[in-house]
């Protein structure tokens, strides 16, 4: 068998590239000789690489020389004269130096391994999962656990977890799927799925995007490119036979069984890989690979020597250094120190954005200590989003997802004095946030055409780059002990400003998302309420009531005046969407306890929408393979993007062999809602394209008792019936749902588009033709999908003995329950 034939052992050789080439680039001879590692602890090159890894993570995080020597003499992994704090001294100025002027490993390329520059903690972490497998083939779970924390200093639970729980077992014994059908015995079948496996000029569509998809920084990690084309070979082979399921032929079953075998083989092999190779491996979109160009071209332009640093002519700097995003905060006066000393200590809230929407191109991001034993700090840092290097920064901030500030005492004599660094955290919905503004800002400075074939380059991304380096060169070194490279005009970067007006506080950081569970939250309304005592504060808050009933209520507690509802949003996850703006806005918060904000109310409009569609749209639900079925008095409501598309398949009678496309649905602008109602009455659901009386009226056209708080425009009314399947798509992600009863879909905007020759607005279904491969893809899935369970007919009969639809007039309450008035 030819290496090519086995990816367990193309993996080692990726093992070994990745520890030699760290080792290599910061080659320590003393500490990092063999001799001087505790020998048990496994292959003496996997352990001298993650060292080097491990320093990597420990600076990238803001941890100085001192505190990453410290942790390395007191982890017990060095013995001997390696072991030396001078000499790990040297260890860490040399990775150090690495990391700022050319990155560990080569620049952006890492070794061409797939690990991320601008993530050493990423390389560390592949390493440690790397390590603890091996481990685990010689001692006992409970001592490599023990190892993690003492040696490494792993605490995160979850990330134990991961460390305890690969096992390379199903990558030894995994081989080709061209290998398995050369030991079939019998060659009609043997032939039959080598046919399937070539499939059609679809199927070889479909492998030659996946295969241009894969990160073009991993082109040594041959193993998983020998898995992935591996499994699109026999995902493709299984479309090309469904859609051939009905040609009679005795031998289809049994090559479908070997290929859905083998795809299970392919399935438990991937678990046995580490977090990293998962992530290369799975499928990525156009926009991640735009997006990884885009940062690849950064960091090239960030090791450039002309751009090492520049100075603002202000109190704080925003920027890189190295391949990191790396800030300062320049204090004055001893109210200030004495403020930025005890942010040493006690660290700060989550990182906040502020963003106007009359300045679109504009934004900031809030770094903020609030007031406890001593003034409180809050440092802004502007970024202008036609700028490509303060584009790629938020970028690079947002699949980070922290940055670290350097606090200096500023001098008017001396140099500065470097107080200390911190290490900010963004909430994931905050790094998601950035992430999609920069991805919009880059994409209109520089076309994703502009890729090269790799991946790697964006040609006109990386003129702009260096024209903007160019100007700023002209304005003079910053003149400090760390070097960060900053691109904003002087005097525009932003301001430091103390904190004294609030009441002590004491910090705490709000729960991360992901920590409650969806079942817990329930339907109901996320608002926004303000009341005239608190002209400067913003109630964000959530309830499954009217949110003027939960006015209401609040007005009976001590406050002088009622509470107005300002804003409301319609959601399934009321609780679960009100917890993410909280961690999204957590630097605006006025105190840890309460639900009160120091933002605009456009910002917070904003960050609810966001945080509704984060946390009940697309990428919240279980893709196909499951189908979700939907049942009388289920209600669900889908947060939508733009260009977005719904496809509607059924069987046409119950006897149907197979499903067929009813009708293609689309989306036209951001935040826009599709509404499903589950409901046993035929009777209450109207389709406009089924020509129904009353299908043109909105059901539930305001969200208040008094009808003063409209529910956007309605622009589509359809119905579906029992056994119908609503395919929901956006790029490679694909969503199925089965309907039990009758479904009533309301889709409604508040952006209506606009048809450019006729004017008038667009509807649910005016949907601009071709699906996109992906979608035909799916579509041809789902039509070959089991019959459902159950089925209705699309137009009624009642000769036999069916119940008419449109039969019944409603009221906004049966839509809306929480309309009638409690008693």
């Amino acid at each position: 068998m030819s290496v090519s034939d086995h990816p367990a052992q193309e993996r080692e050789q990726w093992i070994d590239t990745v520890c030699t080439g760290l080792v290599g680039q910061a080659a320590e001879p003393t500490v990092l000789d063999p001799a001087g590692i505790v020998p048990e602890l496994g292959e003496p090159d996997m352990i001298r690489a993650l060292l080097v890894a491990r320093v990597a993570a420990l600076i990238s995080a803001g941890r100085s020389t001192a505190d990453v020597v410290r942790l390395l003499a007191d982890s017990g992994v060095l013995t001997g004269p390696g072991a030396e704090p001078e000499r790990l001294s040297g260890l860490v100025g040399t990775v150090r130096w690495r990391l700022a002027s050319s990155g560990i490993g080569d620049s952006a390329r890492l070794l061409g391994c797939g690990l991320r520059a601008w993530s050493p903690e990423g390389t560390y972490r592949l390493l440690l999962e790397l390590w603890s497998a091996r481990r685990l083939r010689s001692v006992s779970r409970s001592r490599v656990k023990r190892d993690l924390m003492q040696l490494w200093d792993v605490r995160d639970p979850a990330w134990l977890e991961t460390c305890l729980s690969r096992s390379p077992r199903p990558l030894n014994g995994y081989v080709n799927i061209w290998t398995t059908l050369e030991t079939e015995q019998d060659d009609l079948v043997r032939t039959c799925a080598t046919i399937a496996l070539r499939g059609d000029a679809e199927s070889n569509q479909a492998l030659d995007r996946w295969m241009d998809l894969f990160p073009g920084d991993a082109t040594k990690a041959q193993h998983l490119l020998t898995m992935g084309t591996d499994r699109e070979y026999v995902v493709q082979a299984l479309r090309f036979l469904r859609r051939r399921k009905a040609t009679p032929d005795p031998n289809l079953r049994k090559i479908l069984e070997i290929f859905k075998e083998h795809r299970e083989g392919v399935a438990r092999a991937v678990e046995g890989l580490s977090t990293l190779e998962r992530h290369l491996l799975r499928d990525r979109t156009d926009e991640e690979r735009f997006q990884d160009g885009c940062l690849a071209e950064l960091l090239w332009w960030s090791y450039a020597p002309m751009t090492r640093s520049w100075s603002v002519g202000s109190d704080v700097a925003h920027g890189m250094w190295g391949p990191l995003p790396w800030w300062r905060i320049r204090v004055r006066g001893d109210a200030q120190v004495q403020a930025a000393a005890a942010t040493l200590t006690e660290g700060t809230r989550l990182l906040g954005l502020s963003r106007d929407p009359s300045s679109p191109n504009r934004l900031e991001l809030i770094c903020r200590r609030p007031r406890s034993g001593s003034p409180g700090l809050r440092a802004h840092f502007k970024y202008d989003l036609t700028s490509p290097a303060n584009a790629c920064e938020l970028l690079l901030i947002g699949r980070r997802g922290d940055i670290c500030i350097d606090l200096v005492e500023a001098s008017e004599t001396e140099d500065d004095t470097h107080l200390g660094t911190l290490r900010v955290t963004a909430s994931d919905e905050l790094a998601q946030m950035l992430t999609e503004i920069a991805s919009k800002a880059l994409a209109e400075l520089s076309s994703p055409s502009d890729v090269d074939a790799d991946g790697q380059a964006f040609s006109a991304l990386g003129e702009l780059l260096r024209q903007e380096a160019t100007g700023a060169a002209r304005r003079g070194p910053w003149s400090a002990d760390r070097e960060v490279l900053v691109t904003m005009p002087a005097g525009a970067a932003g301001e430091v400003m103390l904190e004294t007006a609030d009441p002590p506080t004491p910090l705490a950081r709000p729960r991360q998302s992901g920590a409650s569970s969806k079942s817990e939250s329930g339907f109901g309304f996320v608002y926004v309420q303000r009341n005239p005592a608190m002209p400067d504060m913003l109630k964000i808050g959530f309830s499954r009531r009217l949110s003027e009933d939960r006015a209401d209520e609040l007005f009976r507690t001590s406050v002088p005046f009622p509470f107005q509802v300002s804003y409301r949003a319609l959601t399934m996850h009321a609780r679960e969407v009100e917890q993410a703006v909280h961690r999204l806005l957590d630097a605006q918060r006025v105190a840890p306890d309460r639900e009160f904000f120091r933002v605009s109310q456009a910002m917070a409009e904003v960050a609810i929408r966001f945080c509704q569609e984060r946390v009940t749209g697309i990428g919240s639900w279980e893709p196909m393979p499951v189908v979700h079925r939907l049942r009388g008095g289920d209600r669900v409501v889908l947060p939508l993007k733009a260009g977005q598309r719904f496809v509607v398949t059924a069987h046409p009678s119950p006897m149907a062999t197979s499903a067929k496309v009813r009708d293609i649905w689309q989306a036209h602008s951001d935040g826009d809602l599709l509404e499903l109602h589950i409901t046993h009455d035929p009777g209450m659901i109207r389709g406009l394209s089924d020509g129904d009386e009353g299908a043109e009226e909105d059901p539930l056209p305001h969200l208040n008792r008094d009808c003063s708080a409209p529910n956007g425009h309605l622009i589509g009314r359809e119905r579906l019936v029992a056994g119908d399947r609503l395919s929901w798509f956006s790029g490679h992600a694909h969503v199925v749902f089965e309907i039990h009863d009758f479904c009533q879909v309301v889709y409604r905007t508040w952006s209506p588009r606009f048809d450019p020759e006729t004017g008038r607005p667009l509807s649910l279904n005016d949907a601009a033709p071709p699906v996109g491969h992906a979608a035909a893809a799916g579509v041809q899935e789902v039509l070959a999908l089991d019959a459902p369970r159950i089925w209705a007919p699309r137009n009624f009969d009642p000769a036999h003995g069916w119940v008419q639809a449109a039969t019944r007039e409603s009221e906004p309450a049966d839509w809306l329950p929480q309309l009638r008035r409690p008693n």
